[in-house]
């Protein structure tokens, strides 16, 4: 994480979404339930992207990647389940 020279490279957000990270790998029910909040929560803060931010990124957006792939790969299982 890059901060000011000061800053406790132990401490930040990054820190919190590795745990957040570690807890949802461990599996269950509630796991998936706290990944879907996370990712709903998410979800409200990232505003949509166009196909020329894609390009201008080089590559897929933050909400391909942290939003849209996460549902379809973890989260759309359990919805077809219900």
């Amino acid at each position: 994480m890059v901060g000011l020279p000061d800053d406790d490279p132990g401490e930040g957000r990054g820190d919190r979404g590795d745990q957040e990270g570690d807890r949802c790998a461990r599996g269950g029910r509630g796991s998936r339930d706290r990944l879907a909040a996370a990712v709903d929560r998410l979800d409200e803060l990232e505003p949509p992207f166009t196909g020329y931010d894609r390009k201008r990124f080089g590559g897929p957006t933050s909400r391909q990647v942290w939003i849209d792939d996460v549902r379809t790969t973890h989260l759309a299982q359990e919805r077809a389940r219900r």
